[in-house]
């Protein structure tokens, strides 16, 4: 990850050019104005290829409760393009080319495997320490070759978060105020959006706990990887290894959800505080300290290699 052949970095976004001097370009300035306006764009299209969606299934008499991965996969991936188109449009109207916006195809291969390596060394390890404290154990291996089948979804479901939470809000903010701001924000929302993710039987600190966690230990090595190369795949490889390795393959609870089909079957005993308990081990003191540690790591290499966007003096 700290190799420079990794993910070849660009240099960092300009600042937004200051003196806006009317009324429109001010208000198209702040960047909340922005953000807003990319939510909506985004709302309107899952919207709207939801209600395709739904008439596409009418029609071949299909029922949500028939296939509950294939829907989800649906789902996903509706939310994912949804994202990236919104993106888009965004990225022209601020008459940005689509290159410096950090989606370009070309050389994906290496961030993403690089990111995907980065994320499961991750989940190995806290899995690993969970194991030497006596709180993780395996009752039973069962390989088979549906553990590939959520592989897919798992990338939907990093494109579609990663484009919402370090695409056009992160970009944005950081274009405005700098990169730790950008950082921050970005990592504070998308820990909280997890505050959906309903767990059965959790208490309200429970509730709490994996929110405020996942904005260190997820919110900060996926933020920090995007500043690193400057383009999504290499926050994307790492957001999606580290739910396929948490789930199809260590058989853990995903922030609450359980995996049909996982390699591992296993059980968590012990203290909550390292476990994480129903909400999974993103909810524990383990992967808190694994996650946060490689983001301070991934952070450090971002300031070495000048990609860092200070806070601008002339920032209100």
């Amino acid at each position: 990850m700290m190799n420079s052949d990794l993910s070849p970095a660009t240099p960092p976004l300009p600042l937004d050019p200051p003196g806006p001097t009317t009324r429109s370009q001010r208000f198209w300035a702040f960047p909340v104005t922005r953000i807003v306006l990319y939510l909506l764009v985004f709302t309107a299209l899952v919207l709207a290829a939801s209600l395709l969606l739904g008439g596409v299934l009418l029609l071949l008499h299909l029922r949500h409760g028939s296939n509950p991965q294939l829907f989800m996969l649906a789902g996903e991936a509706l939310a994912a393009a949804s994202a990236v188109l919104a993106f888009w449009i965004m990225v022209r109207a601020d008459k940005r080319s689509w290159s410096t916006a950090g989606w370009t195809l070309r050389g994906l291969t290496r961030p993403l495997l690089g990111g995907a390596a980065i994320g499961a060394a991750m989940l190995s390890v806290s899995v690993g320490v969970l194991w030497l404290l006596g709180c993780y154990h395996v009752t039973a291996i069962t390989p088979s070759v549906l553990l590939f089948a959520p592989l897919g979804l798992y990338f939907t479901v990093a494109v579609f978060e990663e484009t919402l939470f370090r695409g056009y809000l992160f970009q944005t903010l950081e274009g405005r105020w700098g990169s730790g701001v950008a950082l921050t924000v970005s990592s504070l929302i998308f820990g909280l959006a997890h505050l959906g993710n309903h767990v059965p039987g959790e208490t309200g600190w429970q509730r709490l706990a994996g929110p405020v966690t996942i904005c260190l230990e997820a919110g900060l090595p996926l933020g920090a990887a995007y500043l690193l190369s400057r383009r999504w795949w290499l926050p994307i490889g790492l957001h999606w290894a580290w739910d396929y390795f948490e789930g199809p393959i260590y058989g853990c609870p995903d922030s609450g959800m359980h995996d049909p089909h996982t390699l591992l079957r296993v059980t968590l005993t012990g203290p909550l505080v390292l476990t994480g308990g129903a909400f999974g081990p993103e909810a524990g003191l383990v992967t808190l300290v694994v996650g946060t540690a490689m983001g301070v790591l991934l952070l450090r290499a971002v300031v070495r290699r000048g990609q860092w966007q200070p806070l601008p003096r002339r920032a209100t």
